[in-house]
């Protein structure tokens, strides 16, 4: 089904839903057996409880405004090319793909596998974000997240990520001059950290399996402890080739 006008739909069923060419759509719910497309500028407003889909797919300066609503049964979210899509709860979903774009949360995020960033920004809101595995890269950002739970995260090409809140990460790999900053607030653990000519900052005190770096990489301690936790299979802290300063470094017993 394709939409090249504007209009008011309080349900909307289909195979395939593409909206493209400004169009403006407003309705209550929207539901679609394959995917949903939003390109060319185009708007999609709904207030119902639901959107159900293969994939949604957000492209060319479009906007998906769900503030009423929850995304749920979406396999694949795909932003790119300058667009907005701003939701209250999203769940369900087993990849988030944002380039170029912005998601806005006004609830938690739920990520069944992966979720991408390439220059994309994600503004949490305050609320939590879970994926299994987490990938930043350009000029890509997360802000105002409660905290982040995942088993892998990789901040490289020149991307800039702090952590905020309470946060459970997993094997953590900086490269390619990304900085990666801890917050002083809430409490940060991390399985691993491998840091391949990127910038590790602690703005608080740090939990974690090891550390492990090359020349290039550097990690700033700023005076903050870093605890080994004997939970992970590595409690070893080795810091032969990083730039450490003014650290702490002490195990609990």
């Amino acid at each position: 089904m394709l939409f090249r006008s504007r209009g008011l739909l309080e349900r909307l069923y289909a195979k395939n839903i593409y909206v493209d060419s400004g169009s403006e759509i407003t309705g209550l719910g929207i539901a679609a057996q394959y995917n949903v497309t939003v390109s060319d500028q185009s708007l999609v407003a709904f207030a119902g409880q639901w959107l159900s889909a293969g994939s949604l797919e957000v492209s060319r300066g479009s906007v998906v405004d769900a503030a009423g609503s929850v995304f749920m049964n979406v396999g694949c979210l795909n932003l790119h090319d300058q667009s907005v899509v701003r939701t209250s709860e999203v769940t369900g979903v087993s990849f988030v793909a944002c380039a170029d774009s912005k998601l806005l949360l006004l609830g938690d995020l739920s990520v069944a596998n992966d979720l991408a960033l390439v220059s994309g920004t994600i503004d949490a809101g305050g609320h939590a974000i879970a994926a299994r595995s987490i990938s930043m890269s350009g000029s890509s950002s997360i802000t105002n997240a409660a905290g982040v739970t995942t088993d892998s995260l990789s901040v490289s090409d020149g991307a800039n990520y702090r952590i905020t809140g309470s946060s459970t990460i997993g094997s953590t790999y900086v490269s390619n001059n990304a900085t990666l900053t801890t917050s002083a607030g809430g409490s940060v653990s991390i399985g691993a950290i491998s840091n391949r000519g990127g910038h590790v900052v602690l703005g608080g005190d740090l939990c974690t399996g090891g550390l492990s770096g090359t020349d290039s990489g550097t990690f700033d301690a700023a005076g903050h402890a870093i605890k080994a936790d004997r939970d992970r299979k590595s409690t070893r802290l080795n810091s032969s080739h990083l730039v450490i300063s003014y650290a702490v470094f002490c195990l609990k017993k």
